[in-house]
């Protein structure tokens, strides 16, 4: 089953490359439908039933075509990536029914001026893509300053759950990532990959109950477990968010 959270990735690094004029549009649609195997034919959609890009809104469409509107209509424009649950929206400031689809996918991608937000919506290998109206959403914080609060935290968690002699849960080796492309700084490339590895060991150490702990050490380790995952799900939105704005020919 595809992960919401790496298929915004996906279209947000795509979108921003647009902004940025490192990509046009058609560029943008063929490699948005490369499949994990490699081949260029994964279908993506679009539905737009409330008209956020004034696209036909009683059906499904090419994503091209929503693509085409952004490029024409939106030009120069940068989204975010919001990494949504129950009591942290991620910036969302409405309407209610987008906020409450967004934490139905568990991410969306929004304009950073508001307006269209992109929700995900997996249809068997397919993605159907849900536009919908937002407010301008408050902007995630930049990747130096959200790379140092998970390093911090990452340290503060192993110290605290080690006096517990409790493990945080399996490190995996590798985690499923997403290359954002040279619209974007390395660094936040490292922060994203940093932060997709200890989401996913996160899960693993909430997904797993310590018998052995007594009942305060095991809230002490769920609360420090939760705080990392929080601060992974804000440096994973961070990277996303903030291409690099210097001329192309500056990032070349």
């Amino acid at each position: 089953m595809s992960d919401p959270v790496i298929e915004c990735l996906r279209l947000v690094s795509l979108l921003n490359a647009m902004g940025v004029g490192a990509l046009d549009a058609p560029r943008a649609e063929y490699m948005l439908r490369i499949s994990d195997t490699g081949e260029p034919d994964r279908p993506h959609h679009v539905a737009d039933p409330e008209s956020a890009l004034g696209l036909d809104g009683y059906g499904a469409l090419p994503v091209r075509l929503a693509l085409a509107r952004v490029a024409d209509q939106m030009r120069g424009s940068l989204w975010m990536l919001a990494v949504v649950r129950p009591g942290d929206l991620g910036g969302l400031r409405g309407p209610a029914p987008t906020n409450e689809q967004a934490l139905a996918c568990g991410a969306v991608v929004v304009n950073h001026g508001g307006g269209v937000a992109w929700l995900p919506h997996p249809v068997g290998p397919a993605m159907q893509w849900q536009l919908a109206r937002a407010e301008r959403p408050l902007p995630p914080p930049a990747p130096p300053e959200t790379a140092m609060a998970l390093n911090e935290q990452i340290l503060e968690s192993a110290r605290e759950l080690a006096g517990l002699d409790a493990a945080a849960g399996r490190r995996p080796e590798d985690a499923a990532s997403v290359v954002l492309g040279r619209a974007y700084p390395v660094r936040n490339q490292q922060l994203l990959d940093k932060a997709l590895l200890w989401r996913e060991a996160c899960a693993a150490g909430l997904a797993v109950e310590d018998a052995l702990l007594h009942s305060h050490a095991q809230l002490t380790r769920f609360a420090h477990l939760r705080r990392l995952d929080t601060l992974c799900r804000q440096a994973i939105g961070a990277a996303a968010s903030w291409p690099d704005m210097r001329p192309a020919e500056a990032r070349a």
